[in-house]
């Protein structure tokens, strides 16, 4: 699913993603928000000529569907974010954060975000 989905968005040859102990990764997703986290994930991506290495960590959380999203939110954000044009135009023209931007690989189910295709456990 995660396969399908970055290639229809960006020109890459492979991507790994590993899961670290690193709580100093740049981007963060928290799940439901910040106010009220039940599950926060940090995640951060590199690289060079279609190849593409990404970190993610648990910031807090418990294997369950919070956690589920926020991991799987903070890998793809990592990666839109690496490839992402960095320019002032570009930053201000982008909407505001919005959970429907990871479907279909979160689903909004009875009014709770659900992770179609990750589940974290211990």
């Amino acid at each position: 699913m995660l396969e399908t989905y970055l290639g229809k968005r960006y020109p890459m040859r492979s991507v790994q993603v590993d899961l670290v102990d690193d709580v100093s990764l740049s981007l963060g997703v928290a799940v439901p928000d910040m106010g009220v986290a039940q599950a926060i994930a940090q995640s951060d991506c590199e690289g060079a000529n279609g190849e593409l290495f990404c970190t993610v960590t648990v910031g807090v959380g418990d294997p369950g569907d919070p956690l589920d999203v926020a991991v799987t939110s903070a890998m793809v954000y990592a990666i839109d974010e690496f490839h992402r044009v960095k320019t002032r135009q570009e930053w201000e023209s982008t909407d505001a954060w919005d959970w429907s931007i990871f479907e279909p690989l979160i689903r909004e189910v009875d009014g709770v975000w659900e992770s179609a295709c990750l589940e974290v456990t211990r």
